[in-house]
């Protein structure tokens, strides 16, 4: 009974995901594709890095 189950539940979601993967291929197809362009600011004089001291004890 136990392996029934089992090979049922397995079945289910490989019929799932490949209903799945079907309705993705076919919707990108249907839906116009938005490219957008980002701009990025090359600022030389601000950094965002952290910086340690390290002093060692004699």
């Amino acid at each position: 009974m136990k392996r029934n189950s089992l090979g049922g539940l397995v079945a289910f979601m490989v019929i799932l995901t490949g209903l799945l993967v079907i309705d993705d291929l076919t919707s990108s197809q249907q839906k116009p594709i938005i490219s957008d362009n980002i701009q990025l600011d090359n600022n030389e004089k601000s950094t965002d890095l952290a910086t340690l001291d390290v002093v060692e004890d004699e």
